[in-house]
């Protein structure tokens, strides 16, 4: 058996621009997909070899509306292809949305942009066709 997917909390860094620190999920290499959670802000995605690392998708659970991040997020859509010897994981699609007491998608177009904006600073590959 092989796992795709490990999730490790970070240290909270609420407002903090810039992703936690690179390379951090060397310590389980073999896995494909690493998402951290705690900043309740989005980050961006890495793609490291054959993984992929999620560094934050913000703040799903906690309403926070004193922040302007903390209201904004993104759902992330993976393919597993999978076969006798192997499984292989793609990046699929991103989904924007808007973080309140009902969370739902995020149709306001300057938000949407400055979200993707964000996103793609914060990530070190180019995630422009991935926006749904």
């Amino acid at each position: 058996t092989r796992t795709l997917l490990t999730t490790t909390s970070g240290p909270p860094c609420a407002m903090r621009r810039r992703a936690p620190t690179p390379g951090w999920p060397r310590r389980r290499p073999s896995r494909q997909i690493h998402r951290s959670h705690h900043p309740h802000v989005p980050f961006g995605i890495e793609k490291k070899g054959k993984s992929f690392i999620v560094h934050s998708l913000g703040n799903f659970i906690f309403y926070q509306p004193q922040h302007y991040w903390t209201q904004r997020s993104y759902g992330v859509k993976f393919l597993i292809e999978k076969n006798d010897t192997a499984a292989t994981v793609m990046l699929s699609q991103l989904y924007p949305v808007n973080v309140s007491m009902q969370t739902k998608r995020l149709t306001d177009s300057l938000e949407y942009s400055k979200l993707i904006r964000r996103t793609q600073q914060l990530s070190n590959i180019d995630l422009s066709h991935y926006w749904n």
